[in-house]
């Protein structure tokens, strides 16, 4: 790189140095070589290289592609798995609170227990800050 910067510039040609920082800062928001890069290709005697190159970042696309539809499949899969398994926590935690209830626990248990069931850890918390306040009070 720094020879051909070197020789960019010693040879005092504009259209030389502009095509040479143009190769070095050329940036693209597309996977594909510029149309320039790919005719220079070309009129360098590699013509199949061309077709090599596209195809390459074709198969790559599809490949980056593949792995995201593949992450955002397991991740939607998680997320369901998570809202049944809360959902199935508070119907457990519900039902458990109903038969403690039957059985006589004192109504203020019972209702600590479907709060922290279907409000889950933050509920938890706040449940357990509130009877650590009422301990000290006592």
């Amino acid at each position: 790189m720094r020879r051909l910067a070197a020789e960019a510039i010693a040879s005092e040609d504009p259209a030389r140095l502009l095509a040479f920082f143009e190769t070095v800062t050329s940036v693209s928001a597309s996977p594909y070589p510029s149309a320039r890069m790919l005719a220079q290709y070309v009129e360098q005697g590699m013509p199949d290289l061309v077709a090599k190159i596209v195809a390459t970042i074709d198969e790559q696309v599809a490949h980056r592609q593949r792995l995201e539809r593949q992450r955002e499949a397991g991740s939607q899969n998680r997320q369901n798995l998570a809202q049944l398994g809360a959902f199935a926590l508070g119907v457990v935690g519900t039902a458990g609170a109903l038969v403690a209830g039957y059985f006589g626990v004192p109504p203020v248990i019972c209702i600590v227990a479907v709060v922290m069931s279907v409000g889950g850890p933050n509920a938890a918390t706040v449940v357990a800050r509130l009877i650590d306040r009422a301990d000290r009070g006592s």
